[in-house]
């Protein structure tokens, strides 16, 4: 309540004969503290307003504490003219509730300042719009650190134009005990005289944790608080029906909408009916999700990227541009991408600094592309940032173009992979379950990783890439901890793609000896993970290894690798589609070329990591003997093939010795 002083109220203006007397007028504001000024003024407006020229709708201004305070003229009576106030005339003050804008304009605006959620965006105004008649509305947002559901929650609240009140954490709990109750309180009561509004409240489970009656973690004042929380709130919520929508009830929606990273943390009381009702997870963003809020971010920067082609906007006109932003920003967030952005313009000004004879940039801020890409390849996404055995990505640009003598392995992989992710219901049709897990097992060199690198690349899905030998750890109890995070970081990117490469190191079959007992625990935590994918996410395990015979048979059942694909040896035919592959952007002499089909014939048993092996070896033949103008010819592919024989036989040598 703001504190009124009569004598600061300018005096009006001089009564003029000339115009008629006004008998009546309403005011009327949407600002709660003005109306309640206005209220205690009523019977001494009519002396201060004497003499002033009114009309209706006009906006009639005050001064007060050197403020201006405007209020509108809703009615007036006599109607059509101009008249003049008198000490006579009846003063009404009423006080107009803000309404939500249109569901289309409220959506657009949203929309404008925060990519890459639409239709999140859309459940949320449908639900709000949904209950808008009600006294409460409570939602709440959760998801990963940095997928920015804060800035949604502050967003949706600032696009609505409603009054906006917020419980600060820091703000709450600056106070002794006693008056942190005595503030929530406050702020609540606030809000509903200034209803209809958004109640903000980030980071809930602060306020409201979830607790066990036997839980000694939970202090007397995580007591007080959630208490004083769930009574606020019901309070506002249990209005009689009746009262809510009489024409004297001055108390409309309060719209809360809260955060948390973890929902499991957020008591139970407070999500019960009639108060959180509903929730909705922001996830991870999906790979055109990225290149939506990346637009944002950079709108929002005053940034544009540039790629030295004078395009407009290269993020929409160059989809290889689009594509590679796409491939280097697996399991990326919104604050991942907004770092990036940052740290991207700080080092493209220090090189500017460097730089005497740079341009001016006349067209407003300009970011280059190839700054921005380097920064991508350095940044390492927040999500694994503590998890070193954890990848973002898998070093490659391999698509199914790429492999050669593997048609009908991809063929495979195309239907249980991608169809499994982006179009279940088909599996649904057919009735039988999608695979959750794809076992791709082959000999060493057979192309096993480039084929999960292309079905990364082509399936435009989340990836999270591990490398099982770094989950293991001698602290006990550390290894089973590594594993239940791989599996949560998939279920927060899901839809992807979890890549477990020599999954035999963490599924090795079962020892009767005690001292394997480590190994046991580790494979029973990875069977439980397993068994659990179809309740945490939509995503898809895909395990390499060449040893498939070291494996747990429990890991190989169905409901875990559902589809054992086996990487064959390399035919003639497929040979020679590697060779041509690898050869494509080589200079090779006429006839070399010509002998590219008899030499596939002559390499049996080579894998496609030979071959590819073989192709650089004979490109070092041709450079030792012209480094210049070289072009490599039959006899650089016969030392290069006759070196790695030389090498398999070697190896092979020693592996049969073991």
């Amino acid at each position: 309540m703001f504190g009124f002083d009569l004598s600061l109220v300018e005096p009006y203006y001089k009564f003029s004969e000339t115009l008629q007397e006004c008998k009546s007028i309403t005011l009327q504001t949407t600002d709660n503290e003005i109306y309640k000024v206005l209220q205690n003024l009523n019977s001494t407006l009519a002396t201060l307003l004497c003499g002033k020229e009114v009309e209706l709708k006009q906006v009639l201004e005050l001064t007060w504490f050197q403020n201006k305070i405007k209020v509108l003229i809703k009615n007036i009576e006599p109607v059509g003219i101009k008249c003049q106030i008198t000490n006579q005339t009846t003063i009404k003050i009423e006080r107009d509730f803000l309404l939500l804008p249109t569901k289309e304009k409220w959506i657009e605006e949203i929309n404008n300042n925060f990519g890459g959620y639409k239709g999140q965006i859309e459940e949320i105004i449908e639900k709000l719009y949904d209950y808008q008649d009600l006294p409460f509305v409570g939602l709440l947002l959760h998801g990963s650190s940095g997928t920015g559901k804060t800035y949604l929650m502050n967003t949706i609240a600032k696009a609505s134009g409603l009054p906006i009140f917020k419980l600060d954490l820091s703000e709450t709990f600056k106070r002794e005990k006693g008056q942190v109750e005595k503030y929530i309180a406050s702020i609540f009561l606030k809000a509903k005289e200034n209803s209809p509004c958004f109640f903000l409240i980030d980071q809930i489970e602060a306020f409201a944790p979830c607790y066990e009656s036997s839980n000694s973690s939970f202090s007397d004042l995580d007591r007080a608080v959630l208490y004083t929380l769930i009574e606020s709130i019901d309070e506002i919520a249990n209005v009689n029906s009746f009262d809510y929508f009489s024409e004297q009830n001055e108390q409309k929606t309060i719209y809360l909408l809260a955060t948390t990273e973890y929902p499991q943390s957020v008591s139970k009381e407070i999500r019960e009916c009639g108060r959180i009702d509903f929730d909705l997870e922001i996830q991870i963003p999906q790979p055109q999700q990225r290149i939506e809020i990346l637009n944002c971010i950079l709108k929002w920067m005053g940034l544009r990227l540039h790629n030295n082609q004078n395009e407009e906007n290269i993020l929409k006109t160059n989809s290889n541009t689009s594509q590679k932003i796409i491939e280097k920003t697996h399991s990326f967030v919104g604050s991942d991408l907004k770092t990036v952005c940052d740290l991207s313009s700080q080092k493209q000004i220090l090189l500017q600094k460097e730089n005497t004879q740079g341009n001016k940039n006349e067209n407003g801020k300009i970011l280059n592309l190839t700054t921005f890409l380097n920064q991508l390849e350095e940044y390492i996404p927040s999500s694994v940032q503590n998890c070193e055995w954890i990848s973002p990505n898998i070093s490659g640009d391999t698509k199914f173009d790429d492999l050669g003598g593997m048609d009908s392995v991809i063929q495979t992989l195309k239907t249980a992979v991608l169809t499994s992710l982006k179009s279940p219901e088909k599996f649904d049709q057919m009735g039988i379950e999608a695979p959750r897990g794809v076992l791709i097992y082959g000999k060493p060199g057979s192309g096993k990783t480039k084929l999960v690198q292309a079905i990364a690349n082509e399936s435009s899905l989340n990836l999270v890439s591990v490398k099982c030998s770094e989950i293991l750890s001698k602290v006990l109890g550390r290894s089973e901890e590594r594993i239940s995070q791989v599996f949560l970081q998939a279920s927060a990117a899901s839809p992807c793609i979890l890549f477990l490469d020599h999954i035999e190191t963490i599924a090795a079959k079962r020892q009767k000896d005690s001292s394997e007992q480590v190994a046991d625990r580790i494979l029973t935590c990875l069977l439980t993970e397993m068994d659990g994918i179809s309740k945490r996410g939509n995503f898809l395990v895909v395990g390499v290894t060449d040893r498939i015979q070291a494996l747990d048979e429990a890991i190989l059942r169905p409901g875990r690798f559902d589809l054992h694909i086996k990487i064959p040896d390399l035919d003639s035919k497929g040979r020679l589609e590697i060779l041509l592959k690898k050869t494509k952007k080589m200079p090779l002499e006429k006839n070399a070329k010509e002998y590219l089909d008899k030499l596939a014939k002559d390499i049996d048993g080579f894998s496609g990591a030979d071959i590819e092996s073989m192709c650089k070896e004979a490109a070092y033949f041709c450079m030792r003997r012209d480094l210049e103008n070289g072009f490599i010819s039959i006899d650089d592919l016969e030392k290069a093939k006759q070196k790695i024989q030389y090498l398999k036989h070697k190896i092979e040598k020693k592996e049969s010795k073991k």
